[in-house]
Formats: structure tokens, sequence, C-alpha cells
């Protein structure tokens, strides 16, 4: 018969996640714990049922990452929208919208092809090089201008609804006018703000944590790339991977 106990505390860690299986303490437990999940069918199936109870289903599960837990839109867990506390669910809309292409486009830059998503999964050994606050900012705008270059005809009446959120990003300042540093209001601290977010919470990791934010620099880690996993079939990732060439052979 299946420990019911074994299978709360399991969901527990995996629905935190700023939590990962480790060598000691509740990390050795939880490695335990995913290792039953990959191997015992009937505890397996425990899991996955419960979940199911709640609108959540195992995208992916291991004894070096945990479970990778992805709740449904419908889900009371549902994560971001249904956690009011992040940082990104703060502010009107277009701010939200903005965080969130802050995320598209960090997969993007890291992730130009298939391929390159599917050696990183591959690899549980391999990591990504960090990037800048600044490297991000100036990717994200560069492909934003590039839109905007493509639809110099589009009315300078729309409502709120019908801005395309490359003009939201391109109408504001990537740094403070008087000092070039990042202030609030400018696209530079939305990128930083949205990374150190990913970071307090785990997707992330803070590089450089004695810099000051124009000059910080985050990895990403393999925990971001499966819980926005949806994201990888958004045409807003399609374009921004499409971008990357051009951006990288402008940079060079």
């Amino acid at each position: 018969m299946t420990d019911l106990v074994d299978v709360g505390r399991l969901i527990g860690y995996a629905t935190d996640i700023t939590r990962t299986p480790g060598a000691s303490g509740a990390g050795a437990d939880y490695r335990h714990l995913a290792q039953r999940y990959v191997i015992d069918g009937e505890f397996r199936t425990a899991v996955d049922e419960v979940l199911d109870g709640v609108d959540c289903e195992v995208t992916d599960a291991s004894e070096d990452i945990g479970l990778i837990v992805y709740p449904r839109p419908s889900s009371p867990w549902a994560w971001p929208t249904g956690t009011g506390d992040l940082a990104w669910n703060k502010g009107d809309a277009d701010d939200r919208a903005a965080r969130m292409l802050v995320i598209v486009a960090l997969l993007a830059r890291h992730f130009p092809t298939g391929i390159d998503v599917e050696s990183f999964l591959d690899d549980p050994q391999r990591s990504q090089l960090p990037i800048s606050v600044q490297e991000l900012e100036q990717y994200i705008r560069d492909f934003c201008e590039q839109q905007q270059a493509g639809r110099a005809d589009m009315p300078s009446d729309l409502s709120d609804d019908d801005t395309p959120l490359w003009s939201w990003w391109t109408s504001r300042d990537a740094y403070s006018k008087t000092d070039h540093a990042i202030s609030r209001g400018t696209t530079s601290y939305l990128v930083y703000k949205t990374l150190d977010g990913l970071a307090e919470i785990g997707l992330t990791l803070d590089t450089t944590r004695d810099k000051p934010a124009e000059r910080k620099r985050y990895r990403m880690k393999r925990r971001l790339l499966l819980q926005y996993r949806d994201f990888l079939m958004n045409p807003l990732f399609n374009a921004l991977r499409e971008h990357t060439t051009s951006f990288e052979t402008t940079e060079n």
C-alpha cells in the first residue's frame, strides 16, 4: 500500500519551487522521494492522481531536479497568475506583459534553435552562461525597434488594448537620461526586477551579488525552462528566436 504521507511530502517539496534535491536534511528526503517517484509505479500513480485532482501534472522528474509540477490554468496553484504576491503580478497590464516578455526573451536568447533546447535538457550537467541586465534589455529593445520599423503605418490613436507590446517598450528609456543608470520607469529596471524576482524563487542565479543593478548578471536555471515550457510554442518566442541570429551578427 502506498504511503500517502510520503505522497503529501513529495508534493510539498515539488510545489515549493525554491526547493531542490540535496545531500542532507530535507534536500536528501526530497531526492529519495523523487527517485521513488521515478522507479515505483504505484507511488507515481498515487502522486499523479492527487496532482490531477488540483489540475496539475508532472512534466519532468529525476533525483537531480526533483519534480517539475505544471499547474493548468484552472488550477488553484496556477503560477504565476495565481500568486498575487509575486513582483510581476503588480502594476498595470502593460507592466505585467512586459515582464513576461523578459522571460520569453531570456529563453529565446539562450535557445535560438530546437537543438539547443534538446541538448540542454539531455545533459543534466550543462548550464547556461550568465546574461547581463544590459545585454538582455538591448536584445529586447533591438527586437522591438525592428518590429516598429516594419509597422511605420501603425495608427497613432490605437487604444491601450490594441497597442503592441513593442510600442510600449520603445516608448520608454532604457536608462536614466541624467547618469545612464538604472532607475524606476526605465526598461532596464524592469529587466533587472524580473530577473531578480526569478532569482528569489530559485529560477535564476544572481552571479554578481555585490554589483549595482546596471552591472548585474544572472544565470538561468534548468527549472525556468521546465516551468515555462508553454512559452516554447508561443509565436513571440519564435519571432525572438529568429531575431537572435541577426542580433548576434550585429553585435559581432
